[in-house]
């Protein structure tokens, strides 16, 4: 696919989603603690919008919000979110947690890659780098020798073929499109393009386009991103107190499975006792005009405050009708 097109698909996702987020606030305006929650815009976009869905998500099931509670004779820092049903249910406390990686350092590293392969490749076609750590120098020198290897044995360049495959410098190098309309005038560098593959274990950080000749990476998710985060999330309420983590696995860099298995093997040889549960959510636009929330619920059996209804109140997805309720609700 072409880095313009990525462009506009990027360009028109970030329009939804500020249609969205507009929505959202104007549910959360009333609750306790949002102009706290709107001053943390200030600091992280991101991680505070992935709190806003998160927020409107649990509002949508008919809790209660307060956002960025204070936590009475306690030094630990405060959770995200508490949430109890009216008037006098049980609240927990939520922490919202956003794996990410640094996409701005990802792309010096991978002017380096282009540096180095930049004069075996075409602007006649598109490509997809998929790699699963920073190379060397003689690493690179060794993958442009590849891709001139395997170039140079001819071939027709067509959609999806491999020019390189290496596991032993673990990189693949795919065509991932043909088009004569990339952009050519100049140098564009996008960090953070959403993933439209269906690669699981990697995050497609960033594009670069030199004067038509362009590359998407894809560089190997962590796999210890998950355990970080949890970890991360420890100490944020007195012991003994409903807590739930909220993990964004949004994207391809995260499979439901693969993840609800770690965080499971977690439970089961009793670490995070003090977390009642994680609950797993995956966000986005699906449609025109609709940004889509969905719960995945994993229950700590092992927990020191176990609430089990938890299981099953969340089963539900969210999706909104921005559009819709925008006008329902001005």
């Amino acid at each position: 696919m072409a880095l313009t097109v990525q462009f506009y698909l990027t360009l028109t996702v970030y329009l939804y989603k500020l249609n969205y987020l507009d929505t959202a606030l104007s549910v959360l305006r009333e609750c306790k603690g949002y102009d706290k929650h709107i001053a943390e815009y200030q600091n992280n976009l991101n991680s505070t919008f992935f709190v806003t869905v998160v927020a409107d998500v649990l509002a949508a099931h008919g809790l209660t919000i307060e956002l960025e509670p204070e936590i009475l004779n306690t030094e630990s820092k405060k959770p995200d979110l508490f949430a109890y049903q009216m008037p006098d249910g049980l609240g927990v406390y939520f922490e919202c947690k956003q794996p990410k990686e640094d996409t701005h350092q990802f792309i010096k590293e991978q002017n380096l890659i282009f540096d180095g392969i930049e004069d075996v490749i075409s602007e006649k076609y598109s490509l997809a780098l998929f790699y699963d750590k920073e190379l060397s120098s003689e690493e690179i020198t060794r993958l442009r020798s590849l891709i001139d290897n395997s170039l140079t044995k001819g071939g027709e360049i067509f959609e999806e073929r491999v020019i390189v495959d290496s596991k032993e410098l673990g990189v693949k190098l795919v065509v991932s499109g043909i088009s004569y309309n990339i952009e050519k005038s100049g140098i564009i560098e996008m960090e953070g393009i959403p993933n439209f593959s269906n690669d699981k274990g990697y995050s497609n950080v960033n594009g670069i386009n030199r004067y038509g000749k362009n590359i998407v990476f894809y560089k190997s998710v962590s796999k210890s991103a998950l355990g970080n985060q949890l970890k991360a999330s420890t100490k944020k309420v007195p012991e003994g107190t409903p807590y739930v983590v909220c993990i964004d696995i949004s994207g391809p860099r995260f499979d439901v499975t693969r993840s609800s298995e770690k965080i499971t093997n977690h439970f089961n040889r009793g670490d995070f006792s003090n977390f009642t549960g994680v609950l797993l959510v995956t966000h986005g636009v699906i449609n025109e005009g609709k940004y889509h929330a969905a719960l995945h619920y994993l229950e700590n059996e092992n927990s020191n405050s176990p609430l089990p209804f938890l299981k099953n109140f969340f089963t539900k997805t969210m999706t909104v009708d921005i559009e819709l309720r925008a006008q329902t609700e001005r």
